[in-house]
């Protein structure tokens, strides 16, 4: 267990996930917090748990946060690649044996909901009920995806300030941030290990071919778009099509980071939606390994 210095006053874990291969094994960082049900957090492509910092305080005093950071990312380790999406989803299901977490309500951002939803798809029996805050549902010539394939070719040149500016001129950061916590987002994005950044890109662009499989999915799925994220009419366009458990929700003067410009909107979404659908969870005896 540590501290996590600069970050937040929550105890990082850290879960080996994967045995050791060509020397580096696949360790995931998460951090553990509150009490109550059990809700996992998966930030999005380049992000670590910072951008949960304003909605964390809203849900733990309801529920027990598992934060954790995908491979790749923050703390966490980053094994030799190319990785696929089915690698981000075992991660994801060796962590919740480790901890014991059975029948949870996951909830992504971006690339982390689509883990989240493909994850389901994979795992039909574990989660209880999923929150993708704007999912990424793109038509191939999209320039989101474009976006993406030139970050990775930075990122694998090593150039993570070049792959930051790209994020920037996609539109996708968060609208609320301060001056200083702008700085931090950057900061931290920066500190991501460069190809392991560059790898998850390229499992990001192998969701975006491949998420026609979501319309498979039974459990409940609340999808979230801010009002002013610039992407939002193409993605609810899409999702619009999809079975009738799937909810779309918008919400007022928020980005494509809801959680970090609406926070308390997105508590109560989220509060609504686990009573709305009866949503039941449990640990399992087993507690929290490691």
């Amino acid at each position: 267990m540590a501290k996590i210095a600069g970050q937040s006053s929550r105890i990082a874990k850290f879960f080996r996930v994967e045995e050791l291969k060509n020397n580096i094994s696949a360790v995931i960082c998460c951090e553990i917090s509150g009490n109550g049900s059990p809700i996992i957090l998966i930030p999005g492509l380049g992000d670590t748990v910072w951008v949960w910092k304003k909605l964390i305080p809203y849900i733990e005093s309801k529920y027990k946060v598992f934060a954790l950071e995908q491979r790749g990312h923050g703390r966490s380790s980053s094994p030799v690649g190319p990785y696929k999406s089915e690698d981000f989803e075992n991660d994801l299901y060796k962590l919740l044996e480790h901890t014991g977490v059975d029948s949870p309500v996951i909830i992504g951002h971006g690339f982390g909901g689509m883990i989240a939803l493909n994850f389901s798809i994979r795992y039909p029996e574990i989660a209880s009920g999923i929150v993708a805050i704007s999912p990424e549902f793109f038509i191939e010539k999209d320039s989101h995806r474009i976006h993406i394939q030139e970050g990775l070719e930075l990122a694998y040149r090593k150039d993570m300030h070049g792959a930051y500016k790209k994020r920037r001129e996609s539109k996708r950061e968060p609208k609320g941030m301060s001056s200083k916590e702008r700085a931090e987002h950057h900061r931290l994005f920066l500190k991501n290990d460069s190809m392991g950044y560059s790898h998850s890109c390229s499992a990001n662009l192998e969701i975006l071919s491949n998420n026609q499989k979501i319309k498979n999915l039974s459990i409940p799925v609340l999808l979230v778009y801010g009002e002013l994220d610039i992407k939002q009419k193409e993605s609810i366009t899409i999702s619009s099509n999809l079975p009738s458990n799937f909810e779309n929700i918008i919400v007022d003067r928020a980005g494509n980071y809801v959680h970090l410009d609406k926070p308390e909107s997105l508590e109560h979404l989220i509060y609504e939606f686990i009573m709305k659908n009866n949503l039941q969870f449990k640990v399992k005896d087993t507690g929290e390994t490691q």
